[in-house]
């Protein structure tokens, strides 16, 4: 593997476009640095807070701007440009499969614009540089930059690592499924130790109330939240949202969280039961959304709801009814149904407020992400996505592609596009 720092040899189209991505970045964490909310102390790290701190910004144009990234199986991939404006079939900038192992799971960009995964089947932590990602552009073959896995002669503690979140230090946190071997964890990682090996996280947290951490966001004040998936089926309703406060997270330990969000059940027709929380965002209003992986009871069917900041304060037990619940929807496409909106897997915001959901096994075809403006999610049951970006197996249907795109996408977030000209 190529160490950070070790010298390796690109074309001068590669190191040309990959400067032009990298300035990219660098302007959008100019405009993080100057912005109010980062100065009051409202952002805690990571790509997706960059674009909430732009939101209001002069730069902030639209989420065309920016590149949709998101992971699939074996692949991480991006679109870009125009081809995420409207609804359509869009072709991915970017593919590339099998270059940071197998089952990939949660996507993000540090600070210095460097892209990680995890790799959940591997136990491992993977970095490309944007030189790199350029070249896996142009179809070469490479190297990763940094791949953190387990020391042979310890248990974990990346035992199918799945989300990941920067804090505004440019420290890596990691949420440990514990899927195998070991105990279910979040750890954190500093920045010198972001380079391939083995080291051992400077903080590790366990807690009795871990069941299966998914997924995790800092909130506006530093609390970390996270969400616990439970496949128990003896357990009638499954998984809640754990936080855990700022000062909880200054060294390792067993820690109680100090609000529990459990599941509920909601009037809605049919009855709705929140349950396997599976993906998290905050937007600039310090609104809690999530993705819960099954919703309508008796179904195999997923929802993403709203919870306001008032109702996630004090400690203990909590289960409030969401603000806002997304629900199943029928899309018509070139005269195809799509049930839209049934099977979220991954959420994020774009630098435009609008919500972007990814949505796995999308009956009945294998993926899509759908696009809900800020108009449209003010309402407590929001309207059907204005748009709905879909595999290439819906308008190949009866010839089935060679490569499927997008297909059963995991997580999902915005970053700088790649350049390759």
């Amino acid at each position: 593997m190529t160490r950070r720092g070790e010298q390796k040899r690109y074309s001068v189209r590669s190191l040309f476009a990959a400067l032009i991505f990298t300035a990219c970045f660098v302007a959008i964490a100019t405009a993080q640095v100057n912005s109010e909310d980062l100065r009051m102390g409202r952002f805690s790290g990571g790509a997706d807070d960059t674009l909430m701190a732009l939101e209001d910004s002069d730069s902030a144009n639209t989420s065309t701007s920016f590149g949709l990234w998101f992971t699939s199986g074996p692949s991480f991939e991006e679109i870009q440009g125009s081809a995420i404006a409207k609804t359509g079939f869009p072709k991915p900038k970017l593919t590339a499969t099998n270059a940071a192992g197998d089952e990939l799971e949660e996507i993000a960009f540090d600070h210095s614009g460097d892209l990680w995964l995890t790799v959940c089947g591997d136990g491992a932590l993977v970095e490309f540089t944007p030189a790199q990602l350029v070249d896996l552009a142009n179809k070469m073959n490479v190297e990763a930059a940094a791949v953190i896995t387990n020391s042979p002669d310890t248990i974990g503690p990346l035992d199918c690592p799945y989300g990941l979140q920067f804090d505004s230090d440019g420290d890596l946190w990691v949420a440990n499924s514990g899927r195998s071997f070991s105990k279910p964890s979040v750890v954190e990682y500093t920045p010198d130790q972001l380079h391939t090996g083995s080291p051992f996280p400077a903080i590790e947290i366990n807690s009795d109330q871990f069941v299966s951490p998914l997924d995790l966001r800092f909130d506006h004040s530093g609390n970390l939240w996270i969400a616990d998936w439970n496949a128990e089926p003896a357990v009638p309703v499954h998984g809640a949202i754990l936080e855990f406060s700022a000062a909880q997270l200054s060294s390792s330990g067993s820690k109680i969280p100090n609000l529990i969000v459990k599941s509920s059940d909601l009037p809605n027709p049919p009855p709705l039961t929140l349950s396997n929380p599976i993906s998290l965002q905050f937007d600039s209003s310090g609104d809690l959304w999530a993705a819960y992986s099954f919703g309508y009871d008796g179904t195999n069917s997923g929802t993403v709801v709203m919870f306001s900041p008032d109702q996630l304060t004090g400690s203990g037990t909590v289960a409030p009814t969401p603000q806002i619940t997304l629900g199943r929807e029928v899309v018509k496409v070139k005269g195809e149904k799509i049930f839209s909106l049934a099977a979220a897997h991954g959420i994020a915001f774009d630098m435009s407020k609008n919500l972007w959901i990814g949505e796995s096994n999308v009956d009945p075809f294998p993926g899509a992400f759908a696009k809900l403006t800020p108009n449209q999610l003010t309402g407590a049951q929001p309207s059907a996505p204005s748009v709905l970006l879909l595999s290439n197996f819906l308008r190949n249907r009866r010839k089935p592609p060679k490569r499927i795109n997008f297909e059963a996408p995991t997580s999902m977030t915005f970053g700088p596009p790649i350049v390759t000209k």
